[in-house]
């Protein structure tokens, strides 16, 4: 059964993990319904969304559970068991990485290597995941760029950098990483690893909820507020600029 505490109005999960960044700070999400299996959270730390399965009862489960031994021996569905796990947009975890991938990897397949380390990530076993992931990301994988961001950004598996974390997002926001694009906005308002910058702020939360980021639509009317007309029409006018060509001329210094 599913733990849950209590705060005001806000749902706080006990016991779950962001797949995303591995943070305990979640709660349900207010906004997503998860569907009839699945409960949908939102990280307070990197503010994405993920879905875990959920059950209603243990008569469900030892109902649901007879009938699917039944069919899974009928059919040879057994030969190993799968654990249940969290489910991850960027990750294919369903079943442990298979000694043929493994090989694939290992000589050097890119979405192997990034599906082998999230493999990694979702067990929180950050050390390997790191590995796996940056190895992948030197070969250009676009996901592998991102996440190896992650890691930096929240020091999974690797010391907390965030140069080195807005360099990977950059990279990854080229490639129209929309998660990337966010991020680089909010390190741009706060001054993670660059200078503050409300121009680049504003241009990077601009690009990200044009391409569907809901967060970063939030992120860019609070931003609109505080910021002057001279400052909005220079923002805007960077967002236009990189929206012509994101594979390489998305903003990158703060313009003169």
């Amino acid at each position: 059964m599913e733990k849950t505490e209590y705060q005001g109005r806000a749902t706080v999960a006990s016991g779950r993990t962001c797949p995303h960044c591995g943070s305990t700070d979640v709660r349900k999400s207010q906004r997503r319904a998860g569907g009839l299996f699945r409960t949908t959270y939102r990280c307070r730390q990197c503010k994405r969304h993920f879905k875990v399965r959920v059950y209603w009862g243990y008569g469900i489960i030892a109902a649901s559970a007879l009938a699917v031994l039944v069919a899974g021996v009928s059919l040879g569905w057994f030969s190993s068991p799968d654990a249940i796990q969290e489910t991850h947009t960027a990750v294919q975890a369903a079943s442990e990485i298979g000694p043929d991938e493994l090989a694939l990897a290992q000589k050097g397949d890119a979405a192997m290597q990034f599906k082998l380390g999230m493999q990694y990530w979702a067990r929180l076993d950050y050390q390997k995941a790191f590995n796996w992931i940056k190895v992948a990301a030197d070969r250009g994988h676009p996901e592998a760029i991102y996440q190896l961001g992650m890691a930096y950004l929240y020091g999974r598996g690797t010391i907390q950098n965030y140069k080195y974390a807005h360099q990977r997002f950059e990279q990854a926001a080229k490639l129209n990483n929309h998660e990337a694009q966010y991020l680089l906005g909010i390190m741009h308002r706060d001054g993670m690893g660059v200078p503050v910058s409300r121009d680049l702020a504003y241009a990077w939360l601009n690009i990200a909820a044009s391409n569907g980021n809901e967060v970063a639509a939030l992120e860019r009317e609070r931003m609109a507020v505080i910021m002057s007309p001279a400052e909005m029409a220079r923002a805007q006018e960077i967002s236009l600029e990189a929206m012509t060509g994101l594979s390489g001329n998305a903003p990158s210094a703060q313009p003169k």
